[in-house]
C-alpha cells in the first residue's frame, strides 16, 4: 500500500501545497505504515493554521473511513503553512496520488 516508488501530485495540489508540506503528508503515511497501522486507500488531510503565543503551527487533521480513524498533528517550523485546504492521498494499488477533492 502507498508505494514509495510511484507517488504523484496533481498540478493543482502542487500549486496549493509547498514541497515541505507535501513531504510531511507523505511521511505521515509512511510512519503509519511503519507502525503497522491498517490504512484505508483514501487518506484525508485537512490543513489549518494555529497561532499559539509566539508560534504558528501547521495543524493537520488526518482521517480515514475503514477502519475509522482520526489523528491530529501539529507541526511547528513550517515555512509556508496552509489553511482551509483539504488534501486527499489515494492509493490505487500500483501508484498513489496526492490531490485536491476538486481534482477527482
Amino acid at each position: 500500500m502507498f508505494p514509495k516508488h510511484a507517488r504523484y501530485v496533481t498540478s493543482r495540489a502542487n500549486d496549493m501545497i509547498g514541497p515541505e508540506l507535501q513531504v510531511i503528508l507523505w511521511s505521515l503515511i509512511d510512519r503509519d505504515l511503519d507502525e503497522g497501522q491498517e490504512l484505508d486507500y483514501l487518506q484525508v488531510f485537512t490543513l489549518s493554521i494555529v497561532h499559539d503565543s509566539d508560534r504558528i503551527y501547521q495543524r493537520i487533521r488526518q482521517k480515514q473511513e475503514q477502519p475509522k480513524r482520526k489523528k491530529l498533528h501539529e507541526i511547528s517550523g513550517i515555512i509556508e503553512p496552509v489553511s482551509g485546504v483539504t488534501v486527499w492521498i489515494i492509493d490505487s494499488g500500483d501508484y498513489c496520488t496526492m490531490l485536491l477533492p476538486d481534482d477527482y
